[in-house]
């Protein structure tokens, strides 16, 4: 996926779920598609929205938030494996 024609939104709902819009060229009408048409563009992706609906109880986390939960993680399993093996 090119991530150059994609965008996300997060917004505070009392339900979760998300919502896709997507935007596609078209030809405007039959002399423009007959004369382009040989490109291959007609319905390519313009534009994809990704609208993240999520109560506000949650939290939301950022992929470098993730990363450091990952290595806060991968410490703390570190240290219980050491403290067993004593």
């Amino acid at each position: 996926m090119k991530l150059d024609k994609v965008s996300t939104k997060v917004k505070r709902s009392s339900q979760p779920k998300v919502t896709i819009k997507t935007t596609r060229y078209t030809y405007s009408n039959t002399f423009n598609q007959i004369m382009f048409g040989v490109f291959g563009h007609d319905k390519e992706l313009k534009h994809r929205e990704y609208i993240f609906s999520i109560p506000s109880n949650w939290k939301v986390m950022s992929v470098n938030d993730a990363k450091q939960l990952q290595k806060q993680m991968m410490k703390k399993q570190q240290f219980l494996k050491q403290k067993s093996a004593q």
